[in-house]
């Protein structure tokens, strides 16, 4: 699959924001970010999923994806569609308001979220839907491109079998889009070209920008690493770049290519030695009023 992140590299100046959803490998210069669109990437928040005062269970090892989400819509709680907010018979601050709904949406009425497991994507799906609908607005768009099963009832947001950047980088360009990113954690199997996936995480999207080499730097928050150990953008980036070649091989057996898939690496994204990152799926969202 050919990547419009390595054809658009060049052309980008500063934050590539600025992109319309008919972008493709082709196209021209894109006019330059707005400040709107500058300003959302730098808006949107940046929780850590260890916070001792978040009361998380089992001490918010596996709340990536509930505070990957909460980032997006406490973002958009402060920028046009504040009933997002939790309820409270108290104001509550930023931090507080965050909390609150972490909590909510790790919730067996949302997400669902397994402590020791985790969210999968169809529960993700299924609670942002939930969340803000309940909340008097509506999901534009709720879509997901990915490999990774999300049941039944969720196959009307399913577009393809793996993430497609023009998609993901369009969902960035419109002010009421959000973009979730989810990568499995793989190491080399037991014989060469195999590999095993041991584990994910969920990501947080906001933005790019041109950086010198093949592609942008893609603009994350990562909960796994506290805002407060993040010293510049630059740290909080990573790229995609065509995954090893091989086989991913599953507990009972079965076998997946790796063929068309996305390596994430970078600063923003560090892990165990002898692991790696690769792209299993996405998923965006677009809000908006009744």
């Amino acid at each position: 699959m050919p990547s419009p992140l390595r054809s658009l590299a060049a052309l980008i100046l500063g934050l590539g924001l600025g992109l319309a959803s008919s972008i493709q490998s082709n196209a021209q210069q894109p006019p330059p970010a707005s400040p709107a669109l500058a300003a959302k990437a730098a808006g949107v928040p940046d929780f850590w999923q260890y916070e001792p005062r978040g009361g998380f269970a089992n001490g918010g090892r596996d709340y990536c994806c509930p505070v990957a989400a909460s980032n997006y819509l406490l973002y958009f709680a402060q920028h046009g569609y504040p009933n997002l907010l939790p309820n409270s018979t108290q104001p509550l601050s930023p931090f507080q308001a965050q909390i609150g709904m972490i909590n909510q949406l790790a919730s067996r009425d949302y997400f669902g979220t397994d402590p020791r497991e985790g969210t999968g994507p169809g529960a993700v799906l299924r609670g942002v839907r939930r969340y803000v609908e309940e909340s008097g607005y509506q999901c534009r768009r709720l879509e997901y491109e990915g490999w990774r099963p999300v049941g039944s009832a969720q196959q009307a947001a399913v577009r393809a079998r793996l993430p497609q950047h023009d998609w993901l980088l369009a969902a960035l360009d419109d002010p009421d889009g959000a973009v979730w990113l989810n990568v499995g954690w793989y190491e080399p199997g037991n014989a060469p070209g195999e590999w095993k996936r041991v584990g994910g995480h969920w990501l947080t999207l906001v933005g790019w920008k041109e950086e010198t080499g093949d592609s942008p730097a893609l603009l994350i928050r990562n909960s796994l690493i506290s805002a407060a150990r993040v010293p510049d953008a630059a740290a909080s980036t990573v790229r995609l770049t065509p995954a090893p070649g091989g086989q991913i091989v599953f507990p009972d057996g079965t076998r997946r290519e790796t063929a068309g898939m996305d390596q994430v690496s970078g600063p923003g994204l560090p892990m165990k030695p002898g692991h790696y990152a690769f792209l299993d799926a996405a998923i965006v969202l677009v809000i908006g009023n009744r």
